[in-house]
């Protein structure tokens, strides 16, 4: 022992006390995780071995001994030196287990769902279940004469999808609601003609469907109609119009003739509001429908009745009325309408063509100075001048008196002019129309001549005494008679039904029995794109009956444009979501002496569906406890102990579970044998995202149905919340408190709403008022339409939580996309295939939904960064970067630096658009788009 070395002094210079001590931690704020490890293996296997000589043990005298001073081995094999490695690797584990416990005990370090779950539940937010999508869908009623033309779709009947890709499964919807379906709504069609609206105006012929002067639609195209020919129109009213025929333009495809009238033409100024798009009579100059006016039609015969009625231009409500007092049924009058087939309606004006012409008796007559002096003025032939200037078509040569009993007379025999038709008299300067009651073929003597006439007996155009007017002489007046009744057509409408500005469309037939808020599905085909075809779900604002014609209102206006003929319009759409009904599942027996009971489900996920609540999401669960429903809430906490309450929890297995009070808070289960039962919808999230045309097959078939599908994609689904939207999303309950003050708490509020993944809100002066705009995209990343539950939801959601007298809009975001093409050189020693195939994937992981933001740009260094960042590469040339339209195509130069995203903002160039804001977009990378090529 004389001999062992003393190590208690070896540290004389102090170096080594840093590796005694405990080394401090620091964590900088913002970081994705936390450093809490006091050391790992090594350092705590070095700290303790240095720790060895150092060791004290006090004795008996009050002196220290140092027993471990004397150990100077270090190898490993040594067996005190094996024990504090095994100390060091205790220490070590449990130091890892230490800082994960550190980072799962804060939100944004957290990486267990559970973790997360648990500090969400401590600020009462519980991590969203998801919810399911929903859809429309379009059922098709049997017309055979064996079916009923209505039939009765119940809540919950289920369709199902069939697969398009592979991989996919079948999903199960079920309608949300009951719905009487009915045939004549299977394929409604607008109207791919115009009302014929003609007004007499002194003058002039207007035609208010188009706002021409002089220019009518006529029937047919073989009218023996030539320029020169003199026409009429006559309304009931008694007006009357006669004017020459100018142009005469057959049209053959549509069998009718246009005429133009000599005179004024062109298009007049028509106040605002006078007509309606459809081209009928403006809807505040139509008769309001009144019980009296109804009753007042009854008298008549049952089609005179329904010409009444439909001639009234009805809203749908007070066409029910009518209906029903009439005794009628809806298919009695389609039958009428169907049978009758109007064509047009010209505002009671009808149109006639005058086919023979003819002089006055007397026009050819010798001029009266041009007789012999001698006989001038003596004997019966030559009594009377009949050129002086106060002689006229009225009077008798003769006896210098009017005609008696007829009014006057043509020159010649003319047959076939029949009681009541018109007779147009012209002179150079003026002309006036007069109606037939009588015409009698005879001889006549008078103006020094004899000859073969026809006499008139006339009424004025309204039915009046005739006005002889002297200003008619026998020399300079034209009769023109004969008058043949032409068929007003109805003007064809070619006009392509307009995105962003069409919101009403006046169908082709009577379509009785649609309700105010009733969805339907528009499908046709994109004006501006040759065979593409677009669907779209709109909601009814209004719907008006006008002679046999139906003009359905829209809330918004069309999403896409569409060619008019190729548009058909269903109306026997029923909302659905995603789930397929579990019924009376037994989960177990009740037991009054034991507290929080707790049950499982059979069959998971459990299916949310949306709500206009602050989460954005209700459950279709339904407890039942001896057949008596318990009521879902929130939390047990603050329950009375009667309460028949439950709270729903959901695994990260996505199983769910009920659990029930203690009796304390919240009732206990009353004790029975499988008596606790539930009724509920299994299905949720993206699966149920189906592609349009695929929901086709009736797992419940209606009696009367043959058909049915989706028009557009199910949409509005969100899966049960991931870790990062938890972190994001439970604080902003906090923030918000269900309640919406500032610009942010907007924004907060939508972004936490159940199926909505982005949201931003921005405030925007609209020239009255400012308003809070708020952009929000699917958390699919799909669009929210405006007809869906999500958007409607949400919505509510938001009026019921902000300041009332703020305004507020909610629009779907709109997508935009570019393109881009490099140049590379890769490292020889990688594989081209495998390089670009990570540069592409890293491009398309960068410009995705889930990392872009509204109105961020796209700058071509941040492209080159990105794809500098994958490992092969040597070197890139950016050739191309340009954003593309709906179609593909470059917008843009080639080649630009940066790539803008529109913010929210108002719409100067909106026009007659029923929406003057445009929303955010998101500019988002075109996976085809990307292409590359080999630097040479």
């Amino acid at each position: 022992m004389s001999n062992a070395t003393d190590n208690t002094n070896l540290n004389t210079c102090g170096c080594c006390e840093a590796e005694l001590a405990t080394p401090s931690v620091k964590n900088p704020p913002g970081q994705p995780a936390l450093s809490y490890r006091i050391g790992v293996h090594g350092s705590f296997l070095r700290r303790m071995i240095a720790r060895l000589p150092k060791q004290r043990i006090p004795d008996g005298d009050n002196q220290e001994l140092r027993p471990l001073a004397a150990l100077t081995t270090r190898a490993s094999s040594d067996p005190s030196i094996a024990l504090l490695d095994a100390w060091a690797s205790v220490g070590h584990v449990l130091s890892f287990y230490q800082e994960r416990i550190a980072n799962e005990g804060f939100l944004r370090t957290a990486t267990e769902r559970r973790s997360v779950l648990e500090m969400a539940r401590a600020i009462s937010y519980e991590l969203s279940p998801g919810v399911a999508a929903e859809s429309y869908l379009a059922f098709s009623v049997d017309e055979s004469d064996s079916t009923p033309n209505e039939t009765s779709i119940s809540a919950g009947t289920q369709v199902q999808s069939i697969p398009s890709t592979e991989g996919e499964l079948p999903q199960t919807f079920e309608t949300s609601q009951d719905f009487e379906a009915k045939a004549w709504w299977n394929a409604l069609r607008p109207r791919t003609t115009k009302t014929q609206v003609i007004e007499i105006d002194s003058d002039e012929i207007i035609l208010k469907t188009t706002n021409e002067k002089n220019k009518i639609y006529l029937e047919g195209v073989n009218l023996n109609l030539a320029p020169g020919d003199r026409m009429l129109l006559a309304g009931n009213n008694g007006q009357t119009v006669s004017k020459r025929v100018r142009k005469v333009e057959p049209e053959i495809d549509y069998d009718q003739t246009i005429i133009t009238f000599e005179g004024e033409s062109g298009s007049v100024v028509v106040e605002e509001g006078d007509t309606d798009p459809g081209g009928a009579p403006r809807a505040a100059e139509r008769a309001v429908v009144a019980s009296a006016e109804v009753l007042a039609v009854q008298s008549a015969s049952a089609n005179e009745s329904i010409e009444a009625i439909l001639a009234l231009g009805l809203s749908e409500s007070e066409f029910q009325v009518a209906v029903v007092m009439a005794g009628w049924v809806y298919a009695d009058v389609l039958d009428y309408v169907a049978k009758r087939s109007p064509e047009s309606f010209t505002g009671d004006i009808e149109a006639f063509v005058f086919r023979e012409s003819a002089g006055i008796f007397g026009h050819n007559a010798p001029y009266y100075l041009s007789l012999p002096k001698e006989i001038r003025g003596s004997g019966l032939a030559y009594p009377h001048d009949w050129d002086n200037p106060d002689w006229n078509i009225w009077f008798d040569s003769i006896k210098n008196a009017e005609y008696s009993p007829e009014h006057l007379y043509l020159e010649r025999s003319v047959s076939g002019i029949t009681e009541g038709s018109w007779l147009a008299l012209e002179r150079p300067d003026d002309y006036k129309v007069y109606q037939i009651t009588s015409s009698n073929e005879g001889s006549k003597t008078g103006f020094g001549i004899s000859s073969k006439v026809t006499g008139l007996t006339l009424t004025n155009d309204d039915g009046s005494a005739v006005d002889k007017d002297p200003a008619f002489k026998v020399r300079k007046t034209t009769a023109f008679v004969k008058s043949e009744q032409l068929e007003l057509a109805a003007i064809p409408n070619t006009d392509d039904l307009q995105a962003a500005i069409t919101n009403q469309i006046e169908l082709d037939s009577l379509a009785p029995g649609l309700q105010i808020g009733q969805a339907i599905a528009i499908s046709g085909e994109q004006d501006d794109a040759e065979g593409v075809m677009r669907s779209e779900i709109k909601l009814l604002q209004s719907i008006s009956h006008l002679d046999g014609y139906t003009t359905l209102t829209f809330t918004e206006a069309l999403k896409y444009g569409y060619k008019r003929d190729t548009v058909t319009i269903n109306a026997n759409v029923v909302h659905a979501t995603h789930g397929e009904t579990v019924s009376d599942e037994v989960l177990g027996n009740g037991d009054g002496a034991s507290p929080h009971l707790r049950f499982k489900m059979k069959k998971p996920p459990l299916t949310h569906v949306s709500a206009a609540s602050a989460s954005g999401a209700e459950s279709t669960l339904t407890v039942r406890v001896d057949g008596v429903r318990w009521a879902e809430t929130a939390s047990l906490y603050g329950l009375n102990a009667d309460d028949r309450n439950y709270i729903i929890r959901i695994d990260d297995d996505a199983n769910a579970f009920v659990s029930f009070g203690d009796g304390k808070s919240g009732a206990r289960l009353p004790t029975g044998s499988e008596n606790v039962t539930a009724t509920y919808r299994s299905g949720i999230g993206s699966a149920g995202e189906v592609l349009a045309g695929n929901l086709t097959l009736m797992k419940t078939r209606p009696f009367g149905v043959k058909g049915v599908n989706n028009p557009t994609d199910a949409s509005g689904s969100e899966d049960p919340e991931t870790l990062d939207n938890a972190r994001t999303n439970a604080p902003l309950t906090v923030l918000t408190l269900d309640r919406i003050v500032s610009l942010q708490d907007f924004e907060d509020f939508a972004c936490a709403y159940a199926g909505i993944g982005k949201a931003k809100a921005l405030t925007i002066w609209d020239g009255v008022a400012e308003l809070v705009y708020i952009t929000i995209a699917g958390a699919s990343g799909g669009e929210v339409d405006a007809s869906s539950d999500l958007y409607k939801n949400l919505k509510n959601a938001i009026d019921a939580a902000r300041d009332p007298l703020r305004p507020v809009k909610i629009d779907s975001f709109q997508p935009r996309f570019f393109d881009l093409h490099a140049k590379l050189l890769i490292d020889p020693d990688y594989e081209w295939d495998t390089v670009t195939g990570d540069i592409k994937e890293a491009l398309v992981d960068a410009y995705s939904f889930a990392k872009r933001a509204f109105s961020q740009p796209v700058t071509s260094a941040e492209v080159l960064n990105i794809i500098h960042d994958v490992p092969g590469l040597i070197a890139v040339d950016l050739e191309k970067l340009h954003l593309v339209d709906a179609y593909g195509k470059q917008v843009g130069k080639s080649l630009s630096t940066i790539l803008p995203a529109r913010t929210a903002s108002l719409n100067p160039n909106a026009g007659d658009s029923s929406d003057h804001f445009s929303p955010a977009e998101l500019l988002l990378i075109n996976e085809p788009g990307i292409t590359f090529s080999e630097m040479e």
